[in-house]
């Protein structure tokens, strides 16, 4: 299950949520798990963009699939907090 929403805020201001619902596998052993992804972003001008997001911001770490027939290591996982810097040429 996916739940997305979108804001137009003042002052230039977007903000994105994402929130997922991942049921249990139990075939393979791995729980169910909620994440939450969130996004602010300023448009000072027309043409440059700057934002900050947040990913996984519910979990330190959860498991996403174990596949038996590939040996590898596992990701730890955990929150990750990109930010970027558009500028728009047109």
């Amino acid at each position: 299950m996916v739940c997305e929403v979108s804001l137009d805020l003042p002052m230039h201001l977007e903000q994105d949520l994402t929130v997922r619902y991942v049921d249990r596998l139990s075939s393979l052993n791995i729980p169910s798990y909620y994440s939450l992804d969130a996004q602010l972003g300023w448009k000072p001008i027309a043409h440059l963009e700057l934002s900050v997001g947040g990913q996984n911001l519910l979990n330190k770490r959860h498991v996403e699939f174990i596949p038996e027939f590939i040996k590898h290591n596992t990701h730890p996982g955990g929150a990750h907090l990109p930010g970027t810097i558009t500028w728009r040429f047109e």
